[in-house]
């Protein structure tokens, strides 16, 4: 399997363009870096970062998901959870104060 991608920045200006850092050593033997075209030794490295707009729809979707996929397991943690809030409820309404 081939991938390639292309880094392009048409409109870069100073301090607002993209960063491209190589590596000199040869990480991925089978695979192969260029630039402008030819190849040239070592390998690119890199990191994708993105920005997520949240909306409560998918913050909702993303609590209720993992729930649906393991009920058992929430349906036991929510028991576990109830039963240590109302010991301590019933601990702390029994106890004198002093």
């Amino acid at each position: 399997m081939t991938y390639f991608f292309f880094i392009e920045s048409p409109e870069a200006t100073t301090g607002n363009a993209i960063t491209v850092y190589a590596n000199p050593q040869d990480q991925y033997p089978d695979g192969a870096a260029y630039r402008n075209g030819a190849v040239v030794h070592g390998d690119l490295a890199f990191t994708a970062y993105s920005r997520a707009t949240f909306t409560l729809t998918s913050v909702l979707d993303g609590l209720i998901s993992p729930v649906g996929q393991d009920v058992p397991f929430f349906l036991l943690y929510g028991i576990l959870i109830f039963g240590i809030c109302a010991s301590l409820v019933f601990f702390l309404c029994e106890s004198p104060l002093s």
